[in-house]
């Protein structure tokens, strides 16, 4: 089977950067006998930029037509490879990707196979094993690999088309993609086609893919479809494909039932205030309009079949740029190691979020970076040019001797699989620097028993965050604390991300932290021009909360804040973004404990617990939000308000920790005390009552992000650290 010869079909429109990091991955692809096609739709982004740096490497075809299914027959003439695999310009395939769909075309009846398909953070389905009866309802996960290949049955294996495959004498003899379908739906009615026409579609067990999932012209959120195309292609689907089983009253009726169900969607979601009763009606109307096109089209067009696909080019097989080779000279490029345990890509918190900035950052200059993580399955891939490296919690063998000590047991077990994990990518790159957060003293093991620097960051330490979070001190926390010193003893530079962190730190745990050892090492954001909005225009102001929902981030106080806010001032609406599942001291959420209590009064209906969002969802909430508020009772840094300050938001923190190394009040924003809601009050109405104060504030801070707190100074900044730490080790 490895002299199969396998054709990857991207088909791009508008997403260059997304582009340019799925090209990048496929050089991280075990089986070596393919060609890359990549088809470009109406693009008016960089995207042929882009493909100008890999014309020698890539076949280039052009779409004039937003159709994704033309696009995709484009994709096959050009494509010369016996099996045609498809892939998303927003996804990555892990290294085993081609080997495993490869493994699974053992005789000629074998017309498609697919995998399965992670979503967004790479710590859920997206889809595996899914199938879709003839009407056009399709179950996207299930448990078991799909059995459903009969040419006259009711019932058909699918797969998704980010992660799909089919043989090409399939696809030429069922006449491609029909070209009806611009979007949805497009590789389902392949899939039962080439079924129908007596072959199979297999569902292997891996043959992972991890899908971003991203905004496109199509898409702005989970919610903010384009429902036209997809209830159109819905009653389409359902039509065309029960030809020739019932009469057409019945098949209508079956196609009706099911494009019925997305409006029992929307009136939920309008319910349950997840969207607008201007979303609800815009939504609605789109449903009308594809179901009644659709019902015409289905039942008196004929399909738009292409079979003028035979291959129109030699195979041109994929020679993947070097890695970046391994490195003995200080002063030249880098093997750098990054631990974090919160999935960085898609981080809310502050340690996963800059990792990921720093990550990226080294990359952009020319380093090799890893990231070692945690996430419900073991995986390698390459996102963004960095190597990132899954522990699940499966590999992680806890000490029978620790049990009594839940907190140390977790952290030194998780330290020891990473130790594992690092000696095991150093036997292919030899690592000439870890840096581990002091949070969980992740990097502890590995700082005692490898050869290999390591470098800690700190941030706030366990026993502030008891301090703050008022838990009782026990022996299993005095044993962590120790644990976190340790690593301070053993690490071989540490880098405070503020002075407040240092002084802490250093009187918390009786250590002398003014050394040679140490350096302040602001954190950074990379410097974008976002554009911002504002919800003034209407009359309302929007103040925003991003963090934890917890008693050290101050959510209480805001929380005990909000009634005088809201009842003082109809115009105003917050919204909450972050974990809002904590329990509390009274063991409730804070959320809960909230809607309880104000849950039947009129300003609650302007409090919205958004919970975890993505990572664009997350950008929306700074763009068009005009106060942003982070009352923390103390914080080793705040990354958040960077990413306020970013967008010329004007903030509010508090007079601890590193926040006043960030905001620079009445300047570039105002400090309350922490734990006072009177003086959280006070910040609040200030901005609010004072459009100008607010614009001045947002200007000024931004200024200040721009001079201080950028990616470019942190990472300069770093990499002149685990250079001096080389030199000297």
């Amino acid at each position: 089977m490895n002299n199969l010869k396998v054709s990857i079909v991207i088909c791009t429109y508008n997403r260059a950067p997304f582009l340019k990091r799925t090209l990048e991955s496929l050089k991280n692809l075990d089986y070596k006998n393919y060609e890359v096609v990549v088809v470009n739709g109406p693009s008016t982004d960089e995207t042929s930029l882009i493909l100008e740096e890999y014309k020698d490497k890539v076949k280039i075809r052009n779409n004039p037509l937003a159709n994704l299914s033309v696009s995709r027959n484009i994709g096959i003439k050009a494509a010369a490879g016996d099996i045609v695999a498809f892939i998303d310009d927003d996804a990555i395939p892990e290294p085993e990707w081609l080997n495993d769909l490869v493994s699974y075309y053992t005789d000629d009846k074998v017309g498609g196979v697919g995998g399965k398909v992670f979503g967004p953070g790479g710590d859920h389905f997206q889809f595996t094993n899914g199938i879709i009866d003839i009407w056009g309802e399709a179950t996207a996960l299930r448990d078991e690999e799909g059995n459903y290949n009969d040419p006259k049955g009711e019932l058909f294996n699918i797969m998704m088309g980010t992660n799909c495959s089919f043989s090409r004498k399939a696809l030429e003899e069922v006449g491609g993609f029909d070209e009806y379908y611009e979007y949805y739906h497009d590789e389902s009615d392949v899939a039962v086609r080439v079924i129908k026409a007596g072959y199979i579609i297999k569902h292997h067990p891996r043959a992972y893919i991890h899908h971003e999932f991203a905004k496109s012209h199509i898409r702005t959120n989970i919610y903010k479809l384009n429902w036209y195309p997809i209830v159109k292609n819905t009653v389409y689907f359902g039509l065309k494909n029960s030809e020739g089983y019932y009469e057409s009253s019945f098949r209508k009726q079956n196609v009706t039932e099911v494009a019925k169900k997305r409006l029992k969607e929307f009136k939920k979601w309008y319910s349950n205030k997840q969207i607008t009763k201007e979303d609800y009606e815009e939504f609605s109307a789109m449903w009308d309009r594809g179901y009644k096109q659709g019902l015409e089209d289905g039942l008196s067009s004929e399909r738009k079949l292409n079979y003028d696909i035979s291959s129109d080019s030699e195979f041109l097989k994929y020679v993947p740029y070097c890695n970046i080779s391994r490195n003995t000279v200080i002063g030249e490029k880098l093997n750098i190691c990054l631990l974090s345990q919160e999935f960085p890509v898609s981080a809310v918190g502050g340690i996963g979020r800059y990792t990921w900035q720093l990550a990226q950052g080294l990359v952009h200059k020319g380093h090799n970076v890893h990231i070692i993580t945690k996430q419900e399955q073991p995986n390698s891939w390459l996102q963004d040019g960095v190597n990132i490296h899954t522990i699940s919690e499966e590999q992680i063998k806890y000490l029978d001797e620790l049990k009594k000590y839940e907190i140390t047991n977790k952290n030194l077990s998780y330290s020891y699989s990473v130790y594992k994990k690092i000696k095991q990518i150093n036997k292919q790159y030899r690592i000439d620097v870890i840096e581990t957060p002091i949070w969980d003293y992740e990097g502890v093991l590995a700082a005692k028993l490898l050869e290999i620097p390591v470098v800690t960051r700190l941030e706030t330490p366990l026993l502030k965050v008891v301090e703050t979070q008022k838990w009782t001190i026990n022996d299993d926390i005095k044993l962590s604390a120790d644990f976190e010193k340790k690593l301070l003893e053993l690490s071989k530079g540490i880098i405070s991300i503020s002075d407040n962190i240092k002084q802490t730190i250093s009187s918390l745990y009786n250590i002398n932290l003014d050394n040679e050892k140490n350096t302040t090492i602001y954190l950074g954001l990379d410097d974008i021009a976002y554009d911002t909005a504002s919800s003034e225009d209407n009359g309302e102001i929007n103040i925003l909360f991003v963090g934890r929902l917890e008693r050290r981030k101050g959510v209480h106080v805001l929380l005990e804040a909000i009634p005088e806010i809201l009842q003082n001032n109809p115009n105003v609406k917050i919204n909450l973004v972050g974990n809002d599942e904590i329990l509390n001291e009274k063991g409730m959420t804070y959320k809960d404990e909230f809607i309880k209590k104000h849950g039947k009064q009129e300003y609650a209906t302007r409090v919205r617990f958004l919970g975890k969002v993505d990572e664009n969802e997350l950008m929306e909430q700074y763009k068009s939000c005009d106060i942003f508020v982070a009352p923390s009772l103390y914080e080793s840094f705040g990354i958040v308000f960077l990413e306020a300050m970013r967008f010329a938001k004007p903030v509010i923190g508090c007079k601890a920790g590193g926040m006043q190394e960030i905001i620079i009040d009445g300047e570039t924003g105002l400090l309350a005390e922490p734990n006072n809601k009177e003086s959280l009050v006070s910040c609040l109405n200030a901005l609010i009552e004072d459009k100008e104060f607010r614009r001045n504030l947002g200007i000024k801070g931004q200024e200040r992000f721009k001079e201080a707190f950028t990616q470019e100074k942190m990472v300069e900044r770093t990499i002149e650290l685990y250079k001096h730490i080389l030199s000297r080790h």
